[in-house]
C-alpha cells in the first residue's frame, strides 16, 4: 500500500460534521476570564503513557472498568538534568544571562555599582542555600532483592555507585546516564558541600557561581525525578520567590505537590518577563531595556528568549494538564500552535488527546485530521501515529475490542514501539484476554529488557499479573531480577506493587 493511500486508510477515522471545542479554539484565544475555568471530564480516565512528542496519551475509560495507572513524572525532567550538567564548567554567556530583575533588586544592584567594594547587601536579602536534609540514599532496588531472595540476590547486583566515579562533574554525568539518580544525589551533596552549601549552613553567606546554581537546579530536578517532592520543597525554600539580587532561577516544583495556582503563578511571572525582554529586544534594546544592543548579537538573544518563552508555554500546559484545567490546556495549546511550527503535528495529537478528556470526540477527530494534515508525506510519513489515533478514539467510545484490533495492525508495522505495546497491551487486558496482553508485554520486555523496563510498562505488567492468577507475587519476584539486571537505582520501585 502506498503512503498515500495509508493516509487516506487512516483518515477516514477522523470525520466530523458539527460545530465542535475544536472549532472555537482554532478561532483564537479568548480574552474572558471563563476560558481558564475548570472542566471535568464526564468519564474517568486512565493515562496510558510513554513519552512521545508532546508527553501527553491520555485515554478515557469507562467507570465501570479497571483502570490501569500509570506513574509518570514528564520525561523532559530527565532532560532538564542531562542539559543542566552539560553547561556545568562553562563560563556565563552575555547572550544567555539577561533578565529584568524587580525593583528592589535593581536598587541593590544599582548601590553596588555605585559603591564598589563598599556597599553591603542586606543578608536578609541574599539567598543562602543549603544541604537541609542529609541523608545518604540508597540503591531501592537493591533493598527490594535482599528482602524478597535474600543476601545472595542482592550482592549480584551491579549497579554505579557514588564510590564508581570521579568525584566532579563527569563523575555526576557518568550516574545520570546510568539512571543512578540516587547516587547522583549523594555526589551533589559532595560538590555543594565544596561550596560551603551543606549541611546546616543556611545562616552562612555563600557566593554563587554559574557552577553552584547549576548543581543546584541539578540536584533539585533529580530529587523531583525520584518523586522526594517535599524534599526538594525545603531545598527550595532559600530560594524565595526567584528574584533575589543574588542570582534567578526558575521552578516548576509547586505543581508535584499538589501546589498547582502557586506553580502557575510563578511560571505565568516568567512567561511575562520573557514577553518584556524579547519586545525589549525587538525594539534595539538590552533584555532589560536600558541600552541600544547590537544587532548582531540581538537576533541571537531574540532566538535564545523565543525558545525560552516555548519552554515555559510547555511548562505552563503541563501544569495545567495536572491541575485538569483542559479549558487553559486547550488555550494554551492554541498559543504553541502559534509558536512552535515544527511541532504542528504533534501539537495537534495533544489536542486531539486533550479533547478525549473533555468527552468531546468529534473535536478529537478534528484535531487528529490536523495532525494528519501537518505529518510529513512520502517515505517519512509514519502510519503508526494515525493507527494509535484510531485507537484512541475507538477507547472514547468504549470499543475496546476495536482499539485491540487497530493496535495489533499497528504492532505489524512497528513491532518494537513501546506505546503500541504498552496501549495494545492494557485494550487486550479490558476486553478480557488477560493472558494475550501478557504475552505482548512480556515479549516485548524479555526480547529488549533495556528498551522496554519502562516504569509505565512495567507497572502495567505487574498489574495485569495480580489479575491473572494467584502466582502474581512469583511473576513480579522474575521481574525484579530482570529490573535489577538493567536499571540503574533511579528506577521507580513502586511499579513492580510489591510491599516495600
Amino acid at each position: 500500500m502506498e503512503n498515500k493511500d495509508k493516509r487516506n486508510t487512516a483518515s477516514h477515522y477522523f470525520k466530523a460534521d458539527s460545530t465542535t471545542i475544536f472549532d472555537e479554539l482554532s478561532k483564537g484565544q479568548p480574552e474572558e476570564k471563563e476560558t481558564f475555568q475548570n472542566l471535568s471530564s464526564p468519564v474517568e480516565k486512565v493515562s496510558i503513557y510513554f513519552p512521545s512528542t508532546t508527553s501527553f496519551s491520555y485515554i478515557n475509560t469507562p467507570t465501570n472498568q479497571p483502570v490501569i495507572e500509570t506513574m509518570n513524572i514528564e520525561d523532559n525532567i530527565l532532560s532538564d538534568i542531562t542539559s543542566s550538567i552539560s553547561h556545568i564548567s562553562l563560563e556565563s554567556d552575555r547572550i544567555y544571562d539577561g533578565w529584568i530583575p524587580s525593583e528592589s533588586t535593581k536598587e541593590v544592584l544599582a548601590s553596588i555599582i555605585a559603591s564598589p567594594g563598599n556597599y553591603k547587601v542586606d543578608k536578609q536579602l541574599l539567598v543562602t542555600p543549603n544541604i537541609a536534609i542529609k541523608e545518604d540514599f540508597r540503591d531501592p532496588i537493591r533493598n527490594l532483592l535482599q528482602n524478597y531472595l535474600g543476601e545472595e540476590a542482592a550482592s549480584q547486583r551491579r549497579t554505579l555507585l557514588i564510590s564508581s566515579v570521579t568525584q566532579d562533574d563527569r563523575g555526576l554525568r557518568q550516574l545520570v546516564a546510568n539512571g543512578c539518580y540516587h547516587a547522583a544525589v549523594n555526589l551533589t551533596t559532595q560538590l555543594l558541600t565544596v561550596y560551603g552549601q551543606g549541611e546546616k549552613r543556611s545562616d552562612q553567606p555563600c557566593k554563587h557561581t554559574v557552577h553552584s546554581v547549576q548543581l543546584w537546579f541539578t540536584r533539585i530536578a533529580l530529587l523531583v525525578k525520584l518523586r522526594r517532592f517535599s524534599f526538594a520543597e525545603v531545598e527550595c525554600e532559600p530560594f524565595g520567590d526567584l528574584n533575589s539580587p543574588d542570582l534567578l532561577l526558575a521552578a516548576e516544583l509547586p505543581q508535584y505537590l499538589g501546589k498547582h495556582t502557586l506553580a502557575l503563578d510563578r511560571l505565568s511571572k516568567v512567561l511575562a518577563t520573557c514577553n518584556k525582554i524579547i519586545e525589549n529586544l525587538m525594539n534595539g534594546l538590552t533584555e532589560d531595556g536600558s541600552e541600544i544592543y547590537k544587532k548582531e548579537k540581538r537576533e541571537e538573544c531574540i532566538k535564545v528568549w523565543k525558545l525560552r518563552r516555548l519552554k515555559v508555554l510547555y511548562s505552563l500546559t503541563r501544569c495545567a494538564v495536572s491541575l485538569k484545567d483542559f479549558r487553559l490546556s486547550s488555550t494554551l495549546l492554541q498559543a504553541l500552535l502559534k509558536e512552535d511550527k515544527e511541532s504542528t503535528s504533534g501539537l495537534f495529537s495533544a489536542l486531539g488527546r486533550l479533547c478525549l478528556n473533555l468527552g468531546d470526540i468529534n473535536s478529537a477527530q478534528e484535531a487528529f485530521k490536523k495532525h494528519l494534515e501537518h505529518s510529513p508525506t512520502g517515505g517519512n510519513y509514519d502510519p503508526v501515529q494515525g493507527l494509535l489515533h484510531s485507537a484512541f478514539i475507538s477507547c472514547a467510545k468504549n470499543d475496546f475490542g476495536n482499539a485491540a484490533q487497530i493496535l495489533e495492525q499497528a504492532h505489524k508495522i512497528s513491532p518494537e514501539n513501546p506505546l503500541v505495546i504498552n496501549n495494545l497491551g492494557v485494550c487486550l487486558m479490558f476486553v478480557g484476554k488477560i493472558r494475550d496482553a501478557i504475552r505482548v508485554v512480556e515479549k516485548a520486555i524479555q526480547a529488549r529488557p533495556e528498551k522496554f523496563l519502562h516504569e509505565a510498562l512495567v507497572l502495567n505488567l505487574s498489574t495485569m499479573y495480580e489479575l491473572e492468577s494467584s502466582a502474581a507475587q512469583k511473576k513480579k519476584l522474575n521481574l525484579l531480577s530482570l529490573v535489577a539486571g538493567h536499571k540503574g537505582d533511579g528506577f521507580n520501585i513502586a511499579a513492580l506493587k510489591l510491599q516495600v
